[in-house]
């Protein structure tokens, strides 16, 4: 089985960024109306205000993670249980190896 990897954003910012792109349609929809254009991008500006704080106050994103755990169990019956394993990295890369936790869950 291969395993794609995926950019995974902090909570939030995946969704943050579909309404952006909505908008920006709704924009182009509605271009004959300048008072509504200029609110959806007064809307748009707050959003993006909003992403940059997420990304700038990340945590990690627990919600994708969880997502994609549950598709990799979805397409494999035979798996019963996860183990993931948080490594800390010092400043050039380097696994810290007393710093090293692991969690483990019945699937």
């Amino acid at each position: 089985m291969k395993i794609q990897e995926k950019n995974i954003a902090p909570d939030g910012v995946v969704n943050i960024e579909t309404l952006i792109i909505d908008i920006k349609s709704m924009i182009s929809s509605y271009s004959r109306e300048p008072n509504l254009v200029r609110s959806l991008n007064s809307i748009i500006s707050k959003l993006n205000t909003i992403r940059e704080i997420l990304h700038y106050n990340h945590r990690l994103p627990m919600q994708q993670i969880e997502e994609r755990i549950k598709e990799i169990c979805k397409e494999d019956k035979y798996l019963n249980g996860v183990e993931i394993r948080i490594n800390f990295t010092k400043k050039f890369g380097e696994i810290d190896e007393t710093k090293i936790g692991r969690l483990t869950a019945n699937v």
